[in-house]
């Protein structure tokens, strides 16, 4: 397996996670209460990962150029960042408790989708990743 179809594999995987993550901003606003401005049980702590990632992606990129290792800084940057944006929302949560609402029955069900989604997101990652490393593996014998 050469070096294009490599890309093409993570290209298809890239635009797998783009329509997932579409899916998930249209369906964001539906079946919320209308009489009901409250935010839903979980908004801050998403907001805050959200928050942290980009940031810990940003210092993981500057971490990668300095240790010459993009994909070692990125993979540390990432792990950092998620530590941070769970602290933030966590505590936000507990802040902003009372003003939190319950999920409706429809978010419920988008969360269920939208986990199933990204585990098979994962599962298709990671048989992209051992395929490629088989083949890899395969060539150079």
């Amino acid at each position: 397996m050469n070096r294009i179809q490599i890309a093409a594999m993570f290209v298809v995987m890239f635009l797998v996670a783009g329509a997932y993550i579409l899916i998930l901003v249209l369906k964001a606003g539906q079946n919320i209460d209308e009489n009901d401005s409250r935010n839903p049980s979980g908004h801050y702590m998403k907001k805050e990962m959200a928050s942290g990632l980009s940031i810990g992606l940003a210092l993981g990129i500057a971490m990668g150029i300095a240790l010459d290792s993009l994909a070692l800084g990125v993979a540390i940057g990432v792990a950092i960042g998620c530590g941070i944006g769970n602290s933030n929302g966590s505590a936000q949560e507990k802040k902003h408790a009372a003003e939190l609402r319950l999920l409706t029955e429809g978010e419920k069900h988008n969360k269920k989708i939208a986990t199933m989604i990204g585990a098979g997101l994962v599962a298709l990652g990671i048989i992209v990743l051992i395929v490629t490393i088989f083949l890899t593996i395969q060539k150079s014998c």
